[in-house]
């Protein structure tokens, strides 16, 4: 089975994103929030495990994502996987927050911002794929004590997302356009 690395995840999502745009950005942000938290809770779940191995049972699912057998897999696949999150639903979600009524001003300057940050995130996931490729046990180590590097990436993400949707809820609390009435 190959692997994508993480530029090569972000640059894939990216391509096929430009196949199937957004119209809208806030439900999709949303949901890559909740997909997010469903990954961070399984590196908590991980480092539940490492810490307590007894307290389960072989191959029992930890978290959302992955199970005792291939916690080792599952983890050293985040980097690409947060890339891929980036191309496909985080930056082009927040370019579609035009769609949902955030003025083009204010999606562009999100959008920059958010460019920003996932320029360093990617940098930070490329260097975590280096960190876990020459093994798997000082992340362990790291999880029995409560720490992740690896669920600094999935954290970094979710700010992305979370900082546009602000943006959006912000403006448009503030905004003096009234907000036309959905049809039931």
């Amino acid at each position: 089975m190959t692997t994508l690395t993480a530029k090569d995840a972000f640059q894939d999502a990216k391509n096929l994103r430009r196949k199937y745009p957004l119209t809208s950005g806030a439900d999709k942000l949303r949901e890559t929030r909740s997909s997010l938290s469903r990954m961070q809770e399984t590196i908590y779940q991980i480092g539940e495990y490492l810490k307590n191995p007894s307290h389960f049972y072989k191959g029992q699912i930890l978290g959302h994502c992955c199970t005792t057998d291939d916690k080792a897999v599952w983890i050293k696949s985040i980097p690409a996987q947060v890339a891929e999150l980036l191309g496909y639903n985080i930056l082009p979600s927040i370019a579609a927050l035009i769609n949902d009524r955030l003025s083009k001003r204010d999606t562009e300057a999100t959008l920059d911002i958010a460019n920003g940050m996932a320029k360093a995130l990617l940098k930070d996931c490329e260097r975590q794929e280096a960190r876990l490729k020459g093994g798997i046990s000082a992340e362990y180590d790291n999880m029995k004590t409560g720490y992740s590097e690896v669920h600094g990436l999935l954290v970094d993400a979710d700010r992305i997302a979370e900082d546009a949707l602000q943006v959006l809820d912000y403006t448009s609390k503030n905004s003096l356009a009234p907000v036309p009435k959905q049809k039931v």
